[in-house]
């Protein structure tokens, strides 16, 4: 076994080639580490706890890992990483059973030709409270909703909240999986809009990584492009061909912890992702014939959440 840092970066992972690799738990995502381990050559990954409590993680898609990878205690992790000659036989015996969840899909305007879709997964880890991750993307698609529907009764908007998400976005592929590509004119994906870090990203590949990058750059704030992969329920309207979206505040510590709850929100950080929508859309407008998708909505205000408007315009064919 050879131990490394938290696994975020390919350099953690130096020697492994042909054992077993171990490192803590951190703030990337367990897929990266999953990832970089795998491609070090490492024969299977060993994730530590870092705090008190069950570790209750995922990778976020069923494919993500070419390796076996399992969570283990802190106290045995720590005491692990502290030897210099650890010698570690992995087994691991998978259970898999059978359960039911739901989604929970709405349209502003019934019968539509065409549709703009923005979702947001409901769901939590069984550990985490899901306050980032992801009350905070439903909050942002809650009031879009409110609002478009007191406001704006005639723009065709699928809402789509989804359940499963953090066991491998069966929500989202389950719906994907029989969805009319040719009615869904994009995607956008809501998903940790509130990390202290601030580190914002776009999601890198399809029509609207460039005016969201473009807007926010304008606005004085810094993010980059992101390949988040098949992490997010974005990525099964993707695999069919339907353009994607979609805004990420950063890695943060609570990340599927117990720590993850409203006094660990950045409301700021909330707020400028939530208004990003809106100003890249101004930038971004074609014609109908394009097919083109745009879409603004404003940030949720905490104080007055009725005095602020928002709009969703979907720039292709007419119902």
């Amino acid at each position: 076994m050879v131990p490394g840092d938290d696994g975020c970066e390919a350099g953690d992972f130096n020697g492994v080639g042909g054992s077993i690799a171990l490192v803590r738990r951190g703030t990337g995502f367990f897929a990266v580490k999953a990832r970089n381990a795998g491609t070090a050559g490492a024969r299977a990954l060993l994730i530590f706890n870092t705090e008190r409590g069950p570790f209750d993680g995922t990778l976020g898609d069923p494919q993500a890992s070419a390796i076996p990878v399992a969570a283990v205690a802190g106290v045995l992790g720590s005491e692990l990483a502290a030897s210099s000659d650890a010698l570690v036989e992995l087994e691991l015996i998978a259970q898999s059973r059978r359960s039911k969840s739901q989604n929970v899909i709405a349209d502003a305007r019934p019968g539509a030709r065409r549709v703009l879709m923005v979702g947001a997964h409901l769901d939590s880890v069984r550990e985490g409270p899901g306050i980032n991750d992801n009350a905070t993307g439903v909050t942002a698609l809650l009031e879009i909703a409110r609002v478009v529907r007191a406001r704006y009764p005639e723009l065709a908007v699928r809402f789509a909240f989804w359940g499963a998400e953090e066991v491998g976005l069966f929500g989202s592929r389950a719906y994907a999986s029989s969805a009319n590509r040719r009615q869904i004119v994009g995607y956008l994906n809501f998903d940790i809009l509130g990390s202290r870090s601030r580190e914002y990203a776009v999601y890198e590949g399809g029509p609207f990584t460039a005016p969201w990058l473009s807007y926010l750059e304008r606005r004085g704030l810094d993010a980059e492009p992101l390949d988040i992969g098949g992490r997010s329920d974005h990525a099964p309207f993707d695999q069919i061909g339907i353009p994607t979206g979609g805004l990420f505040a950063g890695g943060y510590a609570c990340y599927h912890r117990s720590c993850d709850r409203f006094s660990n929100i950045d409301f700021a950080a909330l707020d400028e992702l939530a208004a990003a929508p809106p100003g890249a859309s101004r930038r971004s407008r074609r014609s109908a014939a394009e097919s083109s998708i745009s879409c603004s909505a404003s940030a949720p205000s905490r104080g007055h959440p009725t005095e602020i408007p928002a709009t969703v315009q979907i720039a292709t064919a007419s119902q």
